[in-house]
């Protein structure tokens, strides 16, 4: 979502609450071919209404849900993800 958005601040509130509940993982090639597949920062690909209702999905399906952190000496930034 873009940083400039309105609703940045309830993204960052309502992904960060979820990303606490996911399993933190390395980096891992299931990133990629999963479905559902969000960053904190950054383009998703998706509308503001899109992303909160992937965030939903991701909740819904909690016990599946993956983190990575990833930082660089540029910039940091939180990735969630239902393997496929």
């Amino acid at each position: 979502m873009d940083l400039e958005s309105p609703d940045w601040e309830r993204w960052e509130s309502e992904f960060m609450a979820l990303s606490e509940q996911a399993e933190k993982v390395g980096m891992t090639p299931e990133v990629k071919g999963s479905k559902h597949y969000l960053c904190l920062v950054g383009d998703n690909g998706l509308t503001p209404e899109e992303e909160f209702e992937e965030l939903e999905t991701m909740r819904a399906l909690l016990p599946k849900l993956k983190k990575i952190e990833i930082e660089t000496g540029f910039w940091q930034d939180t990735i969630l993800f239902i393997p496929s």
